[in-house]
C-alpha cells in the first residue's frame, strides 16, 4: 500500500506515508526472511491446490 502511494504521490515524505498508514518506518524497510518468503509461496501454493481440488472434487490422480 505504502509503495503504491508513494508512486501516485512522489511529493509526499515516506515518513509522512508511513505516519499515515500508522506504521513505523523501520516496519516498512524490514525485508523478510528466505524462510519467511518461502513460507508464504507453500501456503499460496497449497491453497491454489486446495481450491483446484474442492472445485473439481471428483477428480483423482493415480500416479501408477
Amino acid at each position: 500500500m505504502i509503495e503504491e502511494a508513494t508512486m501516485e504521490h512522489s511529493e509526499v515524505a515516506l515518513s509522512d506515508l508511513c505516519e499515515l498508514f500508522e506504521v513505523s518506518r523501520s516496519w516498512y524497510y524490514e525485508k523478510p526472511t528466505k524462510a519467511e518468503r518461502q513460507a508464504r509461496e507453500d501456503v499460496a501454493l497449497r491453497d491454489a491446490i486446495e481450491h483446484i481440488v474442492l472445485e473439481f472434487p471428483g477428480y483423482v490422480y493415480n500416479a501408477e
